[in-house]
């Protein structure tokens, strides 16, 4: 009796620990697959762009506008502003202020020198230096970030043919463009298959 009772209560332990491990396994598989999920889907991580590069944000030495154009921006990305602050500082503004070089009424300053600034948007950001001459002295900046690529068909008007030509010439449909899409940054393939290895995992354990 003795014997079958320790049997018993061994048995139970060897199921509880197999259990405990199996949940283990189960919540390590999970989390590696959350991670990896994650990391897919955020795709390209950002990049931090040093205006000016080793010249920093200063006035009279670097050709913001050629500079701005050799590199590619994207959402998320930071702009890193390096300068002296007692003789530099920056002004985020609108494209008007950008080209006329009014500092009066900034969207945002930052004075500290050593400034990140987090791209959050598509589209065109005007940075300039808001002490006097600066900006006329070429301290500004235009940032682009290209806008999403539409994947619809492109479609161009058709020329409406003279009446004279009507009767000996047929229009041949138009081949539609073929759809763009952009599939740099955003590898969505990829959450299909982790997904897959997924359920391997859950079905193995």
């Amino acid at each position: 009796m003795g014997q079958h009772s320790s049997f018993h209560s061994n048995s139970l332990i060897t199921v509880s620990a197999m259990a405990t491990a199996c949940s283990s396994h189960m919540a390590s598989a999970i989390v590696f697959v959350l991670v990896v999920f994650c990391c897919v889907k955020s795709g390209v991580s950002e990049e931090i762009h040093t205006v000016g590069d080793n010249s920093g944000w200063t006035v009279g030495t670097v050709n913001y506008t050629s500079w701005a154009a050799s590199l590619i921006f994207h959402v998320g990305d930071i702009l890193l502003f390096k300068y002296n602050n007692q003789f530099h500082n920056v002004l985020k503004v609108t494209k008007s202020a950008y080209h006329s070089c009014n500092a009066t009424e900034p969207l945002a300053t930052y004075t500290t020198g050593n400034d990140s600034v987090v791209i959050n948007k598509r589209g065109h950001l005007f940075f300039i230096c808001g002490f006097p001459g600066h900006c006329q002295g070429g301290q500004k900046v235009d940032i682009r970030v290209p806008k999403a690529e539409s994947i619809a068909p492109s479609s161009s008007p058709s020329s409406t043919p003279s009446p004279a030509s009507s009767s000996s010439q047929t229009e041949s449909p138009a081949t539609p463009a073929p759809n763009k899409v952009d599939l740099g940054r955003k590898p969505m393939t990829f959450m299909a298959f982790w997904a897959l290895v997924f359920m391997e995992v859950a079905l193995v354990l």
